[in-house]
């Protein structure tokens, strides 16, 4: 599948950031689901210095998720981003929600946005249901693979 293959010797963190429902975060390793969180809202429509205190709180709650499970392993895995959603197609130009992830993660080898309709058929969905149910949708995926 798809995501056998991104996660081959990295952990991926698959990010859904929307404007109704909150935040999550799905982990998998090597192909397998490791864990589903639900992660700090994050509004843009706060003020410059919110927002440097809303991208910390995220991405430090996200660091913590994600040092917990790499403590657990026997070796050294790389870390892998990706990121959809509503919010995510304006945080993508953010270069503060950038810099601060940068100051969690400095050793992440990939970090970008994935359009959820280029990797699962979403044909006849609904655009808005479909960010309703884009993580159930992946969450699926993952665990039952996308022959």
């Amino acid at each position: 599948s798809f995501i056998g293959g991104w996660s081959q010797d990295s952990l991926v963190s698959y990010v859904v950031i929307s404007a109704s429902e909150a935040t999550s975060l799905i982990l998998v390793l090597n192909g397998q689901f490791v864990a589903y969180k639900k992660l700090p809202a994050i509004n843009l429509a706060a003020t410059a210095d919110l927002q440097r205190d809303q991208f910390n709180l995220f991405w430090a709650e996200m660091a913590r998720h994600i040092n917990y499970y790499l403590d657990c392993l026997d070796k050294k895995y790389s870390l892998k981003f990706f990121m959809s959603g509503e919010v995510w197609q304006n945080l993508e130009k953010n270069s503060l929600f950038k810099n601060v992830f940068k100051e969690y993660f400095l050793n992440a080898s990939s970090f970008g946005g994935v359009d959820l309709s280029s990797i699962l058929e979403v044909e006849g969905v609904e655009p808005d249901m479909l960010d309703v149910l884009q993580h159930d949708l992946l969450g699926g995926a993952m665990m039952y693979g996308n022959e």
